[in-house]
């Protein structure tokens, strides 16, 4: 979800502080309903202003836990947001519009089916992970669905028994480099090669620009990859490596990085 502009937190405060007709103000929760954003993002941006919500005991005396009941409004009512065409109904509580048609929210998906479920589950011995993969669902959701069928659930023991996920059976298997990968890194030479990177760019990250100078907060990052080719030169091409931050360094070698930046 987007994070609202400066004008749009202007909006978002306006609007928590001015009461309506009856005198009841809104809550965060009706404000998040209301213009799509994180209960927790409109909650952030007003301490980023400096403004102090209500306290409960503020909120019970300006009854916002209660807000006053609005009659439909005039004119035909929108589409479900799924695209199939039908109504939404009216929240008259919060005064909107529902999204979706009732049970249009999720799209039907095979783990919904306690049969194809239990197959996957017990007779394959699929994990939940990977159920919650194939349908790009959380573990969560596959679990709430075990439960909601009755499906007896395996204990960590019986999964690791089921299900080898060692060598190359495991999806970040890479030809067994981790080993060589990592003696390398713990190598007299490398401690001081990253000391030499971490001097030669001031103790700064490249990709946050902060400035870092607590042991193990800042990495030696190499651009190029080594380890998967044994590659030596671009392990010890000073050139080819560059400051990252703990955190920044996690950043570049996860899925949210995109267009690989740092990256070769």
């Amino acid at each position: 979800m987007s994070k609202p502009t400066e004008s749009e937190i202007d909006q978002l405060i306006s609007a928590y502080f001015t009461p309506d007709p009856s005198g009841a103000f809104i809550g965060v929760s009706v404000l998040s309903r209301k213009t799509g954003f994180a209960g927790t993002t409109i909650i952030r941006c007003m301490n980023q202003r400096g403004v102090a919500l209500r306290t409960p005991q503020e909120a019970l005396l300006h009854k916002s836990y209660r807000p006053q009941k609005r009659n439909l409004p005039p004119g035909a009512a929108p589409l479900c947001a799924c695209g199939c065409g039908q109504s939404v109904k009216w929240i008259s509580n919060a005064a909107i519009w529902q999204k979706y048609a009732t049970g249009h929210y999720r799209k039907d998906a095979l783990y919904k089916n306690k049969e194809w479920l239990y197959d996957n589950y017990i007779t394959q011995q699929r994990t939940t992970y990977a159920i919650a993969d194939e349908y790009e669902v959380s573990p969560a959701t596959i679990t709430k669905f075990l439960q909601k069928f009755g499906i007896k659930r395996r204990r960590g023991a019986e999964s690791l028994i089921n299900c080898n996920r060692s060598g190359d059976n495991n999806p970040a298997w890479k030809n067994g480099i981790s080993r060589l990968h990592d003696g390398r890194y713990f190598s007299n030479l490398w401690q001081q090669m990253a000391s030499m990177i971490y001097t030669r760019d001031n103790y700064n990250c490249a990709r946050c620009q902060g400035y870092f100078t607590t042991k193990g907060s800042l990495h030696a990052h190499h651009i190029h990859p080594w380890a998967e080719d044994n590659d030596m030169q671009a392990f010890l091409d000073l050139n080819n490596l560059i400051t990252l931050c703990a955190k920044c360094h996690m950043w570049v070698h996860s899925r949210a990085n995109t267009e690989h930046t740092f990256l070769l």
